[in-house]
């Protein structure tokens, strides 16, 4: 039984729209419209009770998941919602001790939910230029309890020198790179195709990369990049989820929800060949091609036989032939007998 005390983070739960994630602390109150609600009541009960505010209205006391914090936290830039965190989660296989690298970190909503899996022996790696932004993403981060798991630079990604050979050290990495060997990384930039040198080099062999892209053209754009270098594997997606109002005898689609939020695609890091072609994420490869032909196989001997029988022994094309020349004859035979005739009279 695990029970509420002082800086305990509890969601206040009235109903699906109406809820509050607070820090308690003894003496303060949440005003809301349905009453007020006071810390103090909830100190020292179990997750799960309920308290009543001052307008008899009472509101659950849950225990907020990272679902509940990404909803809940300060925003400064747009989030990435659950239901493409779900999908990068399980499409990159992302879980404890990996190391995770994050290009824009905007309001920490990503890389908390992030640390929360890969803790407590990974580690999330992220970069921002805009000093505001990390400021809000350090709140959220400590507010979700994983700082300790998160690692915050100021600092722009595109100039890093990617072109160092004097500095390559003797595993062959640029020390000009801050993380090396990671699993993950994740790109949420309006020119994501601008980092992925930058990224490369940071990622293990195999690694994968996520870019968020709000514009098909964005994808496009990416599309090409990440085949020029040298990543292959490359998928593009969207995550639609629909909400359902399920009452007794009349359950129906909701009409609130989330739609449209971005487009995501991944990508893995490989090492081509000098001869390889850059790979396009929409051709199609030549031997798959070359296997749809293969089973296209020309007919056999027995095959036009059987195909001859079934038309009366004779193919459509050679049948068509033959009434054309009989329809010919036909004719010849009518214009001589009406000569024939002709001549008696």
């Amino acid at each position: 039984m695990e029970k509420i005390k002082q800086k305990s983070h509890v969601l206040f739960y009235y109903n699906r729209s109406k809820k509050w994630l607070v820090s308690i602390k003894k003496g303060e109150r949440l005003h809301t419209h349905i009453g007020v609600l006071s810390h103090t009541d909830a100190i020292g009960k179990e997750y799960g009770s309920r308290i009543t505010t001052n307008k008899s209205k009472y509101v659950y006391l849950i225990k907020p998941t990272p679902y509940d914090y990404t909803m809940k936290l300060q925003h400064g830039t747009q989030i990435v919602y659950p239901k493409e965190l779900g999908y990068i989660t399980a499409r990159a296989g992302i879980g404890s001790g990996q190391k995770i690298i994050e290009i824009g970190t905007g309001s920490g909503s990503l890389t908390s939910f992030v640390a929360n899996i890969v803790r407590p022996r990974g580690h999330v790696y992220s970069f921002d230029v805009n000093d505001s932004f990390l400021k809000i993403a350090q709140k959220n981060i400590d507010r979700a309890g994983v700082a300790k798991y998160v690692t915050l630079y100021n600092l722009d990604i595109k100039e890093l020198n990617t072109s160092l050979p004097s500095r390559q050290n003797q595993a062959g990495k640029n020390d000009a790179m801050p993380v090396y060997d990671a699993d993950l990384a994740i790109i949420d930039l309006g020119d994501p195709w601008t980092v992925l040198p930058q990224v490369r080099q940071m990622l293990k062999g195999s690694g994968g990369v996520f870019a968020i892209c709000p514009t098909m053209n964005q994808l496009e754009k990416l599309a090409e990049a990440l085949a020029a270098n040298e990543f292959t594997d490359i998928e593009s997606t969207e995550q639609i989820v629909r909400s359902i109002e399920a009452r007794t005898g009349k359950t129906r689609h909701s009409f609130e929800g989330i739609r449209h939020t971005t487009y995501l695609c991944f990508a893995r890091k490989v090492f081509f060949e000098k001869n390889d072609e850059p790979e396009r994420s929409n051709d199609v490869h030549k031997d798959e091609i070359a296997g749809e032909k293969s089973d296209i196989k020309p007919a056999s001997a027995a095959t036009k036989k059987a195909a001859g029988k079934r038309n009366g022994g004779a193919s459509p094309a050679k049948k068509a032939a033959e009434k054309k020349t009989a329809t010919k004859s036909n004719g010849t035979k009518t214009r001589s007998k009406k000569a024939a005739t002709k001549k008696t009279k």
